[in-house]
């Protein structure tokens, strides 16, 4: 059981004797997720034990891994010791990209990018590096000399660190 100095944060030192400890969560989940051929796109403990893991794979994923990363966290830690509520789940279409391996995975696909200057950018995730992607824009303007609009492609490197949300830019 881990002890935290907690009296700085208006908190009392009871509540954290019954607290799940994060990074050992963390290490169960990595091992797992390590076997399985997924990866982690969230993690959230809150204060009164609610663990929320967020899961996603290269090759998508299935309720039974849900529920199976479920089952095997349950197996390693001790309900009688710790008391928690879990909850895992897919990382979700509509959700902003949180890791790298969310880009690799969507690499062919429309994305909408927002930016720390608050400039958005929808295109096609052409190609993802160690730190930027590219995106590839289209847009129609006029050309001298031509009566319809012309067809402009545009490439946008985009360093993470530049980045503010990225998502899927679902059409229906």
């Amino acid at each position: 059981m881990h002890r935290f100095n907690c009296r700085g944060l208006g908190l009392s030192p009871i509540l954290f004797l019954y607290m799940l400890n994060f990074s050992e969560i963390e290490k169960i989940v990595a091992d797992y997720c390590k076997q399985k051929d997924i990866y982690v796109t969230s993690f959230k403990l809150t204060s009164s034990n609610k663990l929320s893991v967020f899961i996603d794979s290269f090759k998508g994923l299935t309720i039974s891994d849900c529920s199976e990363l479920s089952r095997y966290i349950e197996s390693k830690v001790d309900r009688e010791i710790e008391d928690y509520e879990l909850e895992v789940s897919s990382a979700g279409l509509t959700e902003p990209f949180t890791v790298k391996e969310q880009y690799i995975k969507n690499k062919g696909e429309k994305i909408e990018t927002t930016l720390n200057t608050g400039a958005k950018i929808v295109g096609i995730l052409t190609d993802v590096k160690e730190d930027e992607i590219v995106v590839e824009t289209e847009k129609k303007i006029n050309v001298e000399g031509k009566k319809k609009k012309q067809l402009l492609k545009e490439i946008s490197i985009l360093k993470y660190k530049e980045i503010k949300t990225s998502k899927l830019n679902l059409e229906f």
